[in-house]
């Protein structure tokens, strides 16, 4: 539990830097902090065009055999932080053929805001996706190396719901800060 103002202050810097796999590789860089309940992240996103993906299930797996299933279409591989999936994930369609991808973990509880209740807080990344296929037989919704493009996108699509930000630099990565 860390309180709202030392969170801004400095301590949003003592929660993990990156996506840690099972043995301890890092991944991704922990590019976003949103303190907020899931319902409100939720409110935020889908206002502006985000959607929750569908849910796994054996059905689904079968779309990733039809090469020419739409990227929209296909389930978004979990990524795992410590070996959980992430509690929220959320996408929006750039194009046919390109996807923005947010994923959240619950990190920790913030004390001191306006309600006398601790509000989660999460921390997660936001990466874009290209669809393509293999051997043409495969359809795949490949990660891109691009990381400022989503992260931008994501901020401009908060700008407007009632939400506080502010991007902080860790280590040469931006951090977006949302309250």
């Amino acid at each position: 539990t860390l309180t709202f103002e030392s969170w801004k202050a400095s301590e949003w810097q003592t929660l993990p830097a990156a996506r840690s796999e099972v043995r301890g590789q890092r991944e991704e860089p922990f590019a976003i902090q949103w303190v907020a309940t899931a319902d409100e992240i939720a409110r935020v996103l889908e206002a502006s065009g985000w959607h929750v993906p569908p849910a796994w299930k054996s059905s689904a797996a079968l779309l990733w055999f039809a090469p020419a299933t739409p990227l929209a279409e296909l389930p978004v591989l979990p990524k795992f932080h410590q070996g959980q999936p992430p509690a929220l994930t959320f996408v929006r369609a750039i194009d046919s053929h390109h996807r923005l991808v947010v994923r959240l973990w619950h990190a920790a509880e913030i004390r001191g805001l306006a309600s006398s209740a601790s509000m989660p807080l999460w921390i997660g990344f936001v990466t874009a996706e290209r669809a393509g296929t293999e051997f043409g037989l495969i359809a795949t919704a490949r990660t891109t190396p691009d990381a400022v493009m989503p992260l931008r996108a994501l901020e401009e699509a908060i700008r407007g719901a009632h939400s506080t930000s502010r991007q902080q630099m860790r280590n040469g990565t931006p951090v977006l800060m949302v309250w």
